[in-house]
């Protein structure tokens, strides 16, 4: 028995034209609705993070400048990571 978001997903790539048969397999469902939960989780993480910075910085905690190279000082440093695990 599939669960409504299985049905959802199904519905969703029926209509934009991605389902090439009539049959989809359960597998295909399966891995449609992780996709979802990933972008919902992906959806809640941002939103949180978002409204971390913006709390800190009208309480002047951090300025939007120190987020900002913060941001681009652990970027780097994770390219580097990267760049050494290779």
């Amino acid at each position: 028995m599939q669960t409504l978001v299985q049905r959802i997903i199904f519905i969703y790539l029926a209509d934009n034209a991605l389902v090439k048969e009539e049959h989809i397999t359960m597998n295909e469902v399966q891995w449609g609705a992780q996709l979802a939960d990933i972008k919902d989780v992906n959806y809640r993480n941002t939103l949180a993070i978002a409204s971390l910075i913006e709390l800190l910085t009208e309480k002047k905690i951090i300025t939007q400048g120190e987020f900002s190279e913060k941001s681009r000082s652990l970027d780097l440093l994770a390219e580097r990571i990267g760049q050494l695990s290779h």
